[in-house]
């Protein structure tokens, strides 16, 4: 007899529909769970007492993960998170330029798939508290990113990536593999050298680096 398959990327949706609903008060039951499940996948899925498995998982998690996982929201976010308060105006700012998007996306009845998660492909919310630390930490990390070369729109796309890497991490138990997005920061892909202006910004203006 063939063993079940286990559908580890249908663990993650699970894990994504199970936060969205607890944030927006709907039912994040393992039966709902597994109603969306077999929806969003006719080919096939896990069973419903895989899934009653997985949302007890989830519900023994520490607060702080659902936390992370739960919509950003300035000021309160700032503390419970450990941002600092100079982050505010770099954060708002992201957060800004999503919902001009998203109203772009309602305009033309089009969701972009950049901004949909779970197995219904619903819109996420604005910004997540994890998503929010790795918008940060990418900035620190590479200030001239989203500022000097490219748009902050950029900054948020890695981030996220960022951001679903831990939480598959966090979700599958699995190592936090990062090794190909800390190259992208590292050697900075985006930066001409050979720019006049640019090469004239990193060495005349080191506190940006």
């Amino acid at each position: 007899m063939p063993r079940p398959k286990k559908y580890p990327e249908h663990k993650i949706e699970a894990y994504q529909l199970y936060q969205e609903k607890r944030n927006t008060g709907e039912d994040g039951s393992a039966v709902a769970i597994h109603v969306e499940l077999q929806e969003a996948h006719p080919e096939g899925t896990v069973s419903y007492r895989v899934i009653a498995a997985w949302v007890r998982e989830f519900k023994g998690m520490q607060e702080w993960q659902t936390l992370l996982d739960s919509p950003f929201h300035w000021p309160e976010s700032m503390g419970t998170l450990g941002l600092p308060w100079e982050a505010s105006a770099y954060i708002m700012d992201i957060l800004f330029r999503l919902e001009q998007r998203r109203k772009g996306e309602r305009s033309e009845d089009n969701r972009s798939k950049e901004f949909n998660t779970g197995a219904r492909g619903l819109t996420t919310p604005r910004l997540t508290g994890r998503e929010a630390l790795w918008c940060w930490r990418v900035h620190l990390a590479a200030p001239e990113f989203g500022t000097s070369v490219g748009v902050k729109d950029d900054v948020y796309s890695l981030a996220k990536e960022f951001a679903t890497r831990e939480i598959c991490s966090l979700v599958l138990h699995g190592p936090f593999d990062t090794v190909d997005l800390e190259a992208r920061l590292v050697h900075k892909s985006w930066v001409d050298f050979h720019h006049p202006q640019i090469h004239e910004h990193l060495i005349m203006d080191p506190v940006k680096r």
